[in-house]
């Protein structure tokens, strides 16, 4: 929809998935979380299954405005709620204790938007600016999650030395809400407020340069 130079975009989604009966010693995993290293997937009381399910929705809200100065605006509200979630507890025996994975504690959105696997809600601002006949290009982009009050902040300078190749420096910034999700100083090797994804981006907060070549 158009409401003078606004564009106004959205988008309503249903999502019903399904696992599948998938050992988890069968899935390959390369990520991290606090309790990873300390999973045997070759044991074969780890070897059940999982099963989650998930019926859930998602939305977008979309703004685009350009500002004075030849500003380009654009601002995203989204957001998912989870309807329906299922799944097996899984009993792993280690060591010198037993623990249970309940499978709905492993189910995120993963299908629709991506931002959808950072934050449940959250507010997108990006703000670009293009000089000198779109040599130069200078964005904002600020990404908050609405209930738990993380942020992603980057600032990133492009300027396109020829047609085909461009130089960017880029500023990022991670800040998430180690108040609410907390280390349990109780647990020597598992740090619990890495499980708030922005706390875990606050160590990738960096500079960098990046010389492009499109062919």
């Amino acid at each position: 929809s158009f409401i003078g130079d606004a564009t106004l975009r959205s988008d309503f989604a249903y999502f019903n998935t399904n696992s599948g009966s998938q050992s988890i010693s069968d899935r390959l995993y390369y990520g991290q979380d606090p309790i990873s290293e300390f999973l045997d997937f070759s044991n074969n009381i780890a070897s059940s299954y999982f099963n989650i399910s998930g019926q859930y929705y998602q939305y977008n809200v979309q703004l685009e405005y350009p500002l004075p100065l030849g500003i380009d605006f654009t601002s995203q509200i989204f957001g998912y709620e989870k309807i329906n979630i299922e799944g097996d507890v899984v009993d792993v025996a280690l060591t010198n204790f037993e623990i249970y994975l309940d499978g709905k504690d492993f189910f995120y959105p993963g299908m629709g938007s991506s931002m959808a696997t950072l934050a449940k809600n959250g507010l997108l601002m990006n703000l670009k600016k293009s000089i000198w006949d779109d040599i130069i290009e200078i964005q904002l982009s600020n990404l908050l999650d609405t209930q738990d009050n993380g942020q992603l902040t980057q600032f990133k300078f492009t300027y396109n030395i020829v047609e085909d190749v461009n130089f960017s420096l880029l500023y990022y910034r991670g800040k998430g809400n180690k108040s609410k999700y907390v280390d349990d100083p109780n647990t020597d090797n598992i740090d619990e407020s890495l499980l708030y994804p922005f706390n875990a981006m606050e160590g990738f907060s960096h500079i960098r340069a990046q010389l492009q070549y499109f062919f």
